[in-house]
């Protein structure tokens, strides 16, 4: 009789743990398919209206799947339209500046976490600082700054009058800033490497010194190496984020365009390309905009895609969530 009630009480709990893990299986597809949904949905659609036509437009019955399929909007908006351009000013600053600032992050990482002197704690504070400072409060010292280069007033002692190093409209604008910690959101990467370095034994820098490396022969030939995967997803996000910066290519870069001033201004760009009788005309323009927007954004997905395996392995490895 008890025998026959501990196999009854056992199979219910049995048929209530398996009922409980279908509907949290449920539950769960039905929330990764509405996030899902989320995020593909504007890229999906983007996709889909650069290929139309304006045909394609016009007609209620296309809602997904154009009939006149044409890659006519993409030859208009590189060929014609000056797309190209931006996207080479786009790809030269936003590389050039992730190498300084991913370069002088880790090294400067590596030291706070390694190196203790007088003071190395305030300086770390103000390096968490930089954080949550908005970049819209410093671009006009910045601006200043780039406009007539100078350290400390050196060269205009030395001359007499005010620095004629211009770096306004040059990509040094950016670069520049990048090799002195003060790139975008480098605050977080000199955070991220510290921490990093931290975690690392002491037994490799003993290693080497024994070996006859000095501190930065170490830093280059062992910590550096061993910090690969903090580097791939440290650089990825510097590049996604200069890529897409448009405050600062608006204040700095007055007669170059990069591809997010490019896409503000955009519907003024179509007005001046589109004949008189099509201006304004949404029917022509919508189209084009969304091709742009997807060349604009097809080279981080391309990079994405072949950096797949690497960034998964980054944001395990450095302790990035969220």
């Amino acid at each position: 009789m008890e025998n026959n009630q501990i196999r009854n009480s056992a199979s219910d709990i049995s048929v209530f743990y398996y009922l409980g893990k279908a509907v949290w299986s449920i539950v769960r597809a039905f929330f990764l398919i509405c996030i899902a949904f989320v995020i593909l949905y504007p890229l999906v659609y983007m996709l889909s209206m650069s290929f139309r036509s304006a045909a394609d437009f016009y007609d209620v019955t296309v809602v997904w799947i154009p009939k006149h399929f044409t890659l006519e909007n993409y030859k208009k908006i590189i060929f014609e339209m000056g797309m190209a351009t931006p996207l080479l000013n786009t790809v030269i600053i936003s590389a050039l500046s992730t190498v300084a600032q991913i370069f002088i992050a880790a090294l400067t990482g590596y030291g706070f976490a390694r190196f203790k002197f007088k003071g190395s704690m305030v300086l770390f504070v103000f390096v968490v600082i930089t954080i949550m400072m908005p970049a819209q409060m410093i671009n006009i010292p910045n601006y200043l700054n780039m406009r007539n280069l100078d350290f400390f007033g050196i060269i205009e002692l030395i001359i007499g009058k005010p620095s004629p190093i211009n770096l306004v409209n040059t990509p040094f604008a950016f670069i520049v800033p990048a090799l002195f910690g003060q790139g975008f959101m480098a605050g977080l990467f000199i955070l991220i490497f510290r921490m990093l370095f931290q975690g690392m034994p002491v037994e490799f820098e003993e290693a080497a010194t024994i070996d006859g490396c000095g501190y930065f022969g170490t830093y280059m030939r062992v910590m550096l190496p061993n910090s690969k995967t903090a580097l791939i997803i440290c650089s990825i996000f510097s590049l996604v984020w200069y890529w897409s910066d448009y405050y600062g290519p608006y204040v700095f870069l007055t007669s170059i365009r990069t591809l997010s001033v490019y896409l503000m201004d955009f519907f003024n760009i179509v007005n001046q390309y589109l004949p008189s009788a099509f201006k304004g005309n949404v029917y022509y323009t919508i189209p084009l905009q969304q091709a742009a927007c997807v060349f604009s954004i097809l080279p981080l997905l391309v990079m994405f895609l072949l950096s797949q395996k690497f960034f998964r392995q980054g944001l395990e490895r450095s302790g990035i969530v969220g």
